[in-house]
């Protein structure tokens, strides 16, 4: 039965949860904005009511009744702090794999472990840390204004135009102190990228920068960074010091003017003590999460920065077409005009690739180096975007079908290798946490990689490290390929698969390509070593990112010997004649 989901089931109750938590939050943020008025009340009948009447009972009676209010408030604010809570792990939960999947289709690596990733991820701690901070929570108190606004024209309406005037000052603070932090924030953001990227490259190509004498132009460059980063730091942390120190100010400020203004009303008699001394508390009540909101202000640009990033990534690509849930191929790879984007680029690498393959077929994507038999194999394997065409399978195409699902029937393996930081058995059966150990040595076994991988410390066990590390170039390209022939997928695109076998593991390649066309494969490899060619059913020729040549091996190369003897007829003398490229020479 065919799915057409628009959504996962689990992005869908993702986002219910979030609406019900954004719910929950209002409805809590107007239950505890209703304090004040309660705690009003009380203070007048104590003061007018108990006081006055010395009536122990009833003082008693209503501040039983008032501390019951305040635990119910603090249990209310208990809860929203939960809430809050949870509605910031769902962001990150629901947010980190659509990022992943629109850097993807972007053309990007995966927002996962680069350095974007890093700024991604950096973002999505910045919302959540705001969201579970004391900062959420000041700016919905603040939201309560009207109400103690409200509530202090019932008291007297110079005091509710004191608190109008105070906080329409503290609000402007609060605005200046947020405008004065987006700068610096802002300028920080490519400095960390930065660092992160000379970081990354002492860590994971020591010995290039060893060997070139890079390494006190790295150190500088990272100290040059790092010390622009200090000087943004210390700017931001001068304007929040200044902020907070004219925020807390201006509240006992506030309760200064407000006890001056009462006590000139009660001298007046146009106010009684008990409203003077209600009306200075709620202005300190409204008052604070302002200053709450300032001391944070930092957080809170940092936050909606992050969103609007995170927001851009995720509306800066189409949407995707409806996935299906497809039969597992077992006919046909077509390429229908397929011209391949390099990630970040503007005008395709590779175009014009329209070719037809069968389920035992093995093409060898031939020609000289630049001319994209690795951009073509990238885009045929949907590794990178497309910029026009369509690659089918069985006459779907790949972005029709659910990507998760189209993963088991695809064994790509690129020419530079990247694990990820986990066993040796982890990162051949692609982290399949149901994965049999059968399942993974019989890959390893046709990668040629068992008897590599037995030698190992831990053997099948043994971490990789970040980005295999701990593994030499060799030993990560067999187990690499074990992880692209995982599972027995239908498509298997290789990039220079043969390029460190001798003889005899050219044998044992041979053999293990003769073992995927029995079983219907359709294999697709990129490179010019023999072996490459020896095992090819099909040869595409490619120059300059264009496809010249298709069809069976024998066809190929009479078409391009037909070329070379006309051409050596037609050539000028002996010694200006151009040489074939070594793929076509070799075929």
């Amino acid at each position: 039965m065919m799915k057409f989901p628009s959504q996962s089931d689990e992005a869908r109750r993702a986002l219910a949860d979030m609406r019900s938590g954004v719910r929950g939050v209002a409805v809590l943020s107007f239950m505890i904005a209703l304090f004040p008025v309660m705690m009003t009340l009380y203070l007048l009948l104590v003061f007018d009511v108990a006081l006055p009447g010395h009536s122990i009972q009833t003082l008693i009676g209503i501040t039983v009744i008032f501390l019951l209010l305040t635990a119910t408030n603090g249990f209310f604010r208990l809860l929203r702090s939960r809430m809050l809570g949870h509605m910031g792990d769902i962001i990150a939960t629901h947010f980190t794999p659509r990022l992943d999947e629109a850097t993807a289709r972007m053309g990007e690596t995966s927002a996962l472990n680069t350095s974007s990733g890093m700024q991604i991820s950096r973002d999505i701690d910045a919302i959540q840390y705001f969201i579970k901070s004391p900062a959420a929570a000041a700016w919905l108190d603040i939201a309560a204004l009207p109400i103690l606004l409200l509530t202090m024209i019932f008291l007297h309406g110079w005091l509710a135009l004191t608190l109008l005037i105070f906080a329409a000052g503290m609000l402007y603070l609060l605005m200046r102190a947020i405008q004065l932090s987006e700068q610096p924030i802002r300028d920080a953001v490519p400095l960390l990228a930065r660092r992160h990227s000379i970081s990354e490259a002492g860590h994971s190509y020591p010995d290039v920068v060893r060997a070139l004498g890079m390494r006190s132009r790295a150190v500088r460059a990272w100290t040059l960074v790092n010390t622009a980063l200090l000087r943004i730091g210390n700017t931001a942390r001068e304007v929040d010091r200044r902020a907070i120190l004219i925020a807390e100010g201006a509240r006992m400020a506030a309760l200064t003017v407000f006890l001056v203004v009462g006590g000139s009303l009660a001298i007046a008699d146009m106010a009684s003590p008990a409203v003077v001394f209600t009306a200075a508390l709620l202005g300190w009540m409204a008052v604070s999460p302002i200053v709450q909101a300032v001391e944070y202000a930092s957080h809170f640009v940092a936050a909606r920065q992050s969103w609007t990033r995170l927001d851009t990534v995720l509306h800066s690509v189409q949407p995707s077409p409806p996935t299906l849930q497809l039969p597992v191929p077992k006919g046909t790879l077509a390429c229908e005009g397929v011209a391949v984007l390099v990630p970040g680029g503007k005008r395709p690498a590779v175009q014009g690739l329209s070719f037809t393959l069968n389920a035992g077929d093995v093409l060898a994507i031939l020609g000289p180096a630049g001319c994209g038999k690795s951009v073509a194999l990238r885009g045929i394997a949907g590794a990178w975007p497309l910029a026009a065409g369509k690659v089918r399978l069985d006459g779907a195409a790949l972005d029709q079908w659910d990507p998760e699902l189209l993963g088991a029937h695809v064994g790509y393996m690129p020419q530079t290798i990247d694990l990820l930081d986990g066993t040796v058995a982890e990162n051949i059966a692609r982290f399949d946490p149901n994965a049999e150990a059968k399942t993974v040595v019989e890959a390893a076994k046709s990668a040629l990689a068992h008897d590599i991988i037995v030698r190992l410390a831990d053997g099948y066990n043994m971490r990789v490290g970040p980005n295999g590390r701990r593994l030499s170039l060799s030993q990560a390209q067999r187990i690499g390929l074990a992880r692209a022939l995982y599972g027995d997928p239908f498509l298997i695109a290789l990039d220079e698969p043969a390029s460190q076998l001798d003889l005899a593991g050219g044998q044992q390649f041979a053999d293990a390509v003769a073992g995927a066309r029995k079983r219907g494969a359709i294999v697709v490899l990129a490179g010019t070593s023999s072996h490459v060619i020896d095992v090819a059913t099909h040869v595409l020729m490619m120059r300059d990112g264009m496809m010249v040549d298709f069809g069976p091996k024998d066809d190929v190369r009479k078409r391009l010997a037909a070329k070379r003897t006309a051409s050596e007829i037609n050539a000028a003398p002996p010694k200006s004649r151009s040489k074939p490229a070594k793929a076509e020479a070799n075929i």
